[in-house]
């Protein structure tokens, strides 16, 4: 069911807004926090398919047009899939954890990525 453009920006605003923050809180809380990286890169790939999951939830919702889909839900679940975005200035990170910090920054948006290609790629098939 195709529902109104305000509604989804809004959706996606919403989406954004809390999605930044709970990324936040699983950085600080946890993902620096954990000494095990075998962990850590599984939490991250969780983290990165939650977000892939929601913001394909909003897109079968709304139906939004081809632009608004690109920039909008998948420009926003791309932002989002990255937890620690903007959190620590990385100047202020010890060399020996730069390390985490790298793999916190881009697993998870890394698999949000390809997941998006997936789906691009399976719904191109099926037109």
């Amino acid at each position: 069911m195709a529902h109104s453009i305000v509604g989804y920006v809004l959706t996606i605003i919403i989406f954004t807004y809390c999605g930044r923050k709970l990324g936040w809180f699983l950085s600080t809380r946890v993902f620096y926090r954990l000494p095990d990286d075998g962990m850590l890169f599984v939490l991250l790939c969780i983290w990165g398919f939650v977000v892939w999951v929601f913001s394909m939830d909003i897109i079968r919702n709304f139906e939004p047009t081809t632009i608004f889909k690109w920039l909008l839900s998948y420009g926003s679940c791309t932002y989002v899939a990255i937890p620690n975005y903007g959190l620590i200035d990385r100047s202020t990170i010890p060399a020996k954890e730069i390390g985490k910090h790298k793999m916190i920054s881009r697993t998870s948006n890394f698999l949000v990525i390809f997941l998006i290609i997936v789906s691009e790629y399976s719904n191109y098939k099926n037109v």
